[in-house]
């Protein structure tokens, strides 16, 4: 991945709600994050209709206790699924 772990995982913490507002490749990108998505939170995503929600659901059951592997993994999933919203995140933020 790209810069060193904490610039990713600041990056993930700092953005949150926007993340949350405007990512809509949730599930793309829980497929990705693979076995750092555990089977029960994958099923939860899935069954949570608005694309917000199942964002909300992975940061509550992924991305808080996974520590700055799986932000790192979520940052890579988001420059790819993405990238307009990063590039957009990264003329705004200084991080």
């Amino acid at each position: 991945f790209s810069g060193p772990p904490a610039s990713n995982d600041t990056f993930v913490d700092k953005n949150r709600a926007t993340l949350i507002n405007e990512v809509s490749e949730v599930l793309a990108i829980a497929e990705e994050l693979g076995d750092l998505v555990h089977p029960e939170a994958y099923s939860k995503i899935r069954a949570t209709p608005t694309s917000q929600d199942k964002m909300r659901e992975l940061f509550q059951r992924t991305l808080r206790s996974g520590g700055w592997r799986v932000k790192a993994a979520f940052f890579d999933a988001l420059k790819k699924h993405h990238p307009e919203l990063m590039e957009r995140l990264g003329m705004i933020c200084s991080y």
